[in-house]
């Protein structure tokens, strides 16, 4: 069965409550009926447009309730929906554009501008850059293409193409991965992994009673996990709410909407464990805003033993999720019982999902309980990197009984707690405030530079939280009696990408950059290096 087809077949008992809700502003909010109506209109629309079958249509723009709506509006037209990673610099839009054969881009009128100019760079017509307006959303703006006016008075022309086509063979979703060997790169999700992800047990949210969740949404909607839980809410077993990702930095805020939505369950990246708990702990909200609260999840990476018991302690009614997953292949691994947390632990192992350890340099399967890299298989696995065969030749373990995907990460089965452990990763994609970098992407930009010689980019501990990492980069300049300024080469990369991206955590010239037999940087080398003059272990960046 097509995602369309399964999901518009799940009418509620009462198709005018209030499925989803924009927590900042109340009123707009989106009832099945609503939900019904909008996903067929944006399809006849598209479709009168031109689209065809299997187009890749993105959408640039802040957390929005229509967001995943227009998705899967774009969905049942035969399209492909591209929710694409927010940045304020071209380059990174345009790579997207690029990596994902975009063909039609919605943007937001705040990005509508950036949206222009990076799909002018990519080659994509201005005339299939579109306004994202849906109801509620003020545009002001003269742009004529826009979504409002795509949307036809009668929806009856509206037929859904994937009816009868092979659910694995049709593509949904082209979501974006840094993956394991670079920049980001567009992961093909088809029709039944989708639907196998969705049907996932646990993996959002425990429902308290029937409907009666009311799910909290405060990090990106373009990542996974926040695409389930939008889903969940069209498939009937909860309500979500939503709020812009401006806001999710702003604990007491959280703390507020919890409190005001009558939230029962949210997922809260790590390194809020201990500013939401203080938030209580220190009295600044008080206990009863978060009276409601029975399920917080935790997930995206790694989670401190100790910041989960005072959390626990702060919250010993709250039941906390710990879940391990990649978007690639959903939820691989999860802990839903309090008692089960081990330190270095992930989760047992999902009933859909097969796991195996390999080794990374012969790619055989490891005795039981021996360390190796972290591979994955089951009906919800990705199709392959678009148009990306290197990407796929290293990600991907071809297997008659179903390809194997290879997360990059260091464990083992550990057989006292029958769960996964990890231990470390042995690819070098790491996070800077729950966002991913690319050592790869950071160095290709410092070697932009004319000043520059030879360029690599670790991960150090953050300046003012251990438990964070900040970017730091080594640098050979080209003449190391005059190098340039530290302070320029962060200025030059700020410019050039996300802020997560500087090297706020230092740059440090140095001699050479050390690397092995096939060139490539031993990173567990770069802090061993002498720093020549003119080096700066910590940099603020204003950009």
């Amino acid at each position: 069965m097509d995602w369309t087809t399964a999901t518009l077949s799940r009418v509620p008992d009462d198709q005018d409550a209030p499925i989803l809700i924009d927590t900042d502003r109340p009123e707009r909010t989106i009832s099945w009926r609503q939900y019904n109506a909008a996903v067929r209109g944006i399809a006849a629309g598209l479709q009168a447009e031109g689209l065809q079958s299997q187009d890749c249509v993105a959408l640039l723009c802040e957390n929005d309730v229509y967001y995943h709506t227009l998705g899967h509006g774009v969905i049942a037209a035969g399209g492909i929906f591209c929710p694409m990673q927010t940045s304020e610099k071209p380059a990174e839009i345009t790579h997207q554009l690029k990596a994902a054969s975009v063909k039609w881009m919605f943007s937001s009128p705040r990005l509508f501008d950036l949206a222009l100019q990076s799909a002018k760079a990519a080659g994509l017509p201005e005339s299939q850059v579109v306004l994202y307006d849906p109801p509620g959303v003020d545009a002001g703006s003269n742009v004529q293409s826009r979504l409002s006016r795509m949307l036809p008075a009668d929806v009856s022309s509206w037929r859904n193409p994937n009816i009868d086509k092979d659910p694995k063979s049709i593509m949904a979703l082209r979501m974006f991965s840094s993956g394991t060997t670079g920049v980001p790169k567009a992961a093909n999700i088809s029709h039944a992994a989708l639907l196998s992800q969705l049907h996932q047990p646990g993996f959002y949210l425990e429902k308290s009673s029937a409907n009666s969740t009311r799910a909290f949404v405060c990090i990106p909607l373009y990542h996974a996990t926040s695409l389930m839980a939008y889903n969940n809410a069209v498939a009937g077993p909860q309500t979500t709410c939503i709020t812009a990702e401006k806001g999710t930095g702003d604990v007491p805020r959280l703390f507020d909407l919890i409190r005001e939505f009558k939230i029962t369950a949210t997922l809260l990246p790590p390194r809020f464990l201990m500013p939401f708990a203080n938030c209580k702990r220190e009295g600044t909200r008080p206990a009863e805003d978060v009276v409601n609260l029975e399920t917080v999840r935790i997930g995206g990476s790694a989670i401190n033993a100790d910041h989960i018991k005072v959390f626990r302690d702060t919250f010993p009614r709250c039941n906390l999720l710990v879940g391990y997953g990649t978007t690639e292949v959903g939820t691989i691994a999860i802990i839903t019982d309090a008692n089960d947390f081990v330190p270095g632990r992930v989760g047992h192992i999902m009933p859909d999902a097969q796991v195996k350890f390999i080794d990374p340099t012969t790619l055989e399967e490891v005795p039981h309980g021996e360390v190796g890299e972290i591979c994955v298989r089951g009906p919800q696995i990705f199709s392959g990197y678009h148009d990306n065969p290197e990407g796929n030749a290293s990600s991907l373990l071809p297997d008659s009984a179903g390809d194997w995907f290879r997360t990059g990460d260091k464990g083992y089965f550990d057989d006292a707690s029958s769960q996964i452990a990890i231990t470390g990763r042995y690819k070098e994609i790491f996070k800077v405030a729950s966002k991913e970098v690319s050592p790869d992407e950071v160095e290709n930009v410092l070697m932009q530079l004319p000043a520059i010689e030879d360029a690599a980019v670790t991960p150090v501990p953050a300046r003012h939280d251990e438990n964070e990492l900040e970017v730091r980069a080594y640098v050979v300049p080209k003449d190391k009696s005059a190098p340039i300024a530290a302070e320029d080469v962060a200025i030059f990369v700020a410019e050039k990408l996300s802020r997560h991206k500087v090297p706020t955590g230092g740059v440090i010239f140095c001699d050479q950059i050390p690397r092995n037999a096939m060139k490539k940087v031993v990173r567990r080398k770069l802090n061993e290096l002498v720093a020549l003059k003119g080096s700066r272990e910590w940099l603020c960046v204003e950009h």
